[in-house]
């Protein structure tokens, strides 16, 4: 191939859940850049609550997305195991939250990008929500949870 790549100047896919479809946004979102990517790692980079987004290259540099979507309410989550009954990175922790939302849940685990590892802190959008919401925390698969009541737009740090 003598230097070139076999898929050059491919475009990136941004996919938009539409319940019974994904429709791309690249464009709408503003991903137009060309290239061969390779990964892509999800990290609140500047701890406002919305999720920002860094693409690996074959060819070139880093690519750093920010996103500054519309201000909503959030809650994020980095749990912290207590090293004997489950580990210290609280891998295998299920976490519901209960809001005016509705409810969500999320997993502590150990990869969750494409050949990248994203941000392993745990991240709920919340609407709207301005009182405090009820936050289950099952520590590495637990039957029985910690219930917390947290008051939303921040990050908590949560020791087992």
């Amino acid at each position: 191939m003598r230097g070139r790549c076999i898929f050059p100047y491919e475009a990136n896919r941004v996919y938009l859940n539409q319940g019974d479809k994904f429709i791309d946004v690249a464009t709408e979102v503003g991903w137009m850049e060309r290239g061969n990517s390779r990964g892509i790692a999800l990290a609140d980079l500047d701890n406002d609550g919305d999720l920002d987004a860094l693409v690996t290259h074959q060819f070139a540099p880093v690519s750093i997305y920010r996103n500054d979507s519309m201000a909503k309410s959030w809650l994020g989550l980095d749990s912290i195991g207590n090293g004997t009954t489950c580990n210290r990175d609280a891998i295998g922790t299920k976490v519901i939250v209960d809001s005016s939302a509705g409810r969500q849940w999320r997993e502590v685990q150990e990869s969750n990008g494409f050949s990248a590892q994203g941000d392993r802190r745990l991240l709920f959008g919340l609407d709207r929500q301005t009182q405090k919401v009820q936050v289950q925390i099952y520590w590495c698969g637990n039957s029985t949870p910690e219930v917390k009541y947290l008051t939303p737009d921040r990050y908590y740090t949560i020791e087992q």
